[in-house]
């Protein structure tokens, strides 16, 4: 195929809810669903990879995502003074933690591959408040009964593009 040209999609839908522990301050995890695994057809491709992930949270809390592309983390801010880098963050007020915020990205990933074994490209979250609560994926981070606060649903697709 000429470059520029779709190889390959591979995408994924997270639909439960998952949680991140007040315990777990300052440790990155996975977000449990939300990966993909692409084994690349090229050693030149180039992978557009696009995540929305609906964050709820406690009020004062905050999220940091980051893109990840095996054990790299891509699509990140430049440490230049001590601050922690991250794909996007979400900080939570007193009536935000009642809704659930939606956080959309896209990267244009370009790996130098030696060969074409399988790539995994997932999200990881990281909360930087203690004492908040648990925060969560696909619902608000206080729902207190109420009826019209629904789950939701988040997705992570890699696009294979020939180089």
């Amino acid at each position: 195929f000429p470059a520029g040209h779709v190889l390959q999609v591979q995408s994924t839908t997270k639909t439960g809810v998952v949680s991140i522990a007040d315990s777990t301050v300052d440790s990155p995890q996975d977000i449990t669903g939300m990966s993909v695994s692409i084994t690349p057809k090229t050693t030149t491709s180039q992978f557009f990879v696009t995540f929305t992930a609906n964050i709820g949270g406690a009020a004062g809390d905050n999220i940091l995502l980051t893109l990840v592309r095996n054990s790299t983390n891509i699509g990140v801010g430049v440490d230049n003074s001590g601050t922690v880098c991250s794909t996007e963050t979400d900080r939570f007020s007193n009536y935000s933690k009642y809704s659930v915020n939606c956080v959309t990205f896209s990267f244009l990933d370009d790996p130098s591959l030696s060969d074409l074994s399988a790539i995994t490209y997932k999200l990881k979250w990281t909360r930087t408040y203690s004492g908040a609560g648990s925060a969560f994926l696909n619902k608000s981070g206080d729902r207190a009964a109420e009826s019209d606060r629904a789950d939701t649903a988040s997705t992570i697709t890699v696009i294979e593009i020939a180089g």
